[in-house]
């Protein structure tokens, strides 16, 4: 599908299509210095107690080693920063029970039309549409982060709502772009370091784009949610030249409807955790705010929550600050927390 960006105001229907139909294999230059490709994955267990984000990079847009080179000048390739980051945590059983790992490589092997590898970690795409993920990030020696050990499968789900759409221009010269290509899944997650297993709902997209994040957009706010009949996914970006895009898209088995539009007011902010301006309501639509927020990672340019429609229904969304991210201290920081492998 092709976006036209000249448009302020676009309200579309389309025929949905299979996850299985949509081409999400490398769609960028992995020597285009600054550009990157993330396939990324969420589930939330069916009792509401776990949460799991699973996110693949050829060129890791929050790599402090990536971001270092570039701002050097260097002509550094999205191949030579790949990473694997994946944050698992669990509301009843405490710390143990979580793993948060942000692991980068400087090598990748494959293409997700059939398989990708970074460190030993995989991803592979069946012809179904299906998706097996094998994860495997262990520190060299005892300490922190934590060993992290499980398979996790994405399965499109032929029961409810499961149409693919994109990819979706998110500024306005078309170098960022969003594909949900899976945006409706049941998910049977096993994990061995933490001894873990849980089913539930999940979702799947990938963004690619040729230039870094942080030179299209200062913030964006993301949320998406699984209804009996639906699925409902918000993409509201403020955009560097001071205006605010937002993307509203309602999928059901018939059909994909969508409106993009120019959004005169500013995004509500309210002081969060670590300081961070965080969405003073987390909204799947223009009209839809979600509750029992409750707040699953945290950073100083990044949360994620898990929340609940009015009617119940599970839901998930994230805030990204790539001003804070960008920060000199924060820079400094990230090598802490994220490991540079080999």
């Amino acid at each position: 599908m092709s976006i036209s960006t000249a448009s302020i105001d676009q309200r579309e229907d389309h025929t949905p299509r299979a996850p299985s139909e949509v081409d999400e294999s490398l769609r960028i230059d992995a020597d285009r210095p600054g550009a990157y490709q993330w396939w990324y994955f969420d589930a939330t267990s069916d009792d509401g107690e776990h949460a799991l984000v699973v996110i693949f990079f050829v060129g890791s847009v929050f790599s402090p080693w990536y971001f270092e080179r570039l701002a050097r000048g260097e002509r550094a390739r999205p191949r030579e920063h790949c990473a694997v980051n994946v944050a698992l945590s669990s509301r009843r059983r405490g710390p143990l029970a979580s793993r948060w790992v942000f692991s980068e490589y400087g090598s990748f092997a494959g293409d997700v039309s059939s398989e990708l590898s970074i460190g030993r970690s995989r991803l592979r795409k069946e012809s179904s549409g299906a998706y097996e993920l094998w994860l495997d990030d262990a520190p060299p020696r005892f300490g922190l982060p934590l060993p992290l050990r499980g398979r996790v499968r994405f399965e499109p789900d032929g029961a409810s709502a499961t149409p693919s759409t994109g990819p979706f221009v998110l500024d306005r010269e078309g170098r960022h772009r969003w594909a949900p290509v899976a945006p409706r899944c049941r998910v049977d997650a096993s994990f061995t370091a933490p001894s873990m297993r849980f089913s539930g709902s999940g979702y799947h997209d990938v963004n690619h784009g040729d230039e870094p994040l942080g030179a299209a957009f200062s913030k964006w706010h993301w949320a998406r949610s699984h209804e009996p009949s639906r699925t409902r996914i918000r993409y509201d970006r403020a955009l560097r030249d001071g205006t605010r895009r937002v993307l509203d898209v309602e999928l059901t088995r018939e059909r994909v409807h969508f409106v993009h539009r120019d959004e005169p007011r500013p995004m509500e902010l309210a002081m969060g955790g670590w300081t961070l301006m965080e969405p003073a309501r987390l909204l799947v639509d223009a009209n839809t705010a979600l509750s029992d927020v409750h707040r699953v990672e945290s950073s100083p340019f990044y949360a994620r929550y898990t929340a609940r429609t009015p009617d119940g229904a599970p839901a998930v969304g994230e805030h990204l600050d790539l001003d804070r991210f960008s920060m000199a201290t924060m820079q400094k920081m990230l090598p802490f927390r994220a490991r540079r492998v080999g």
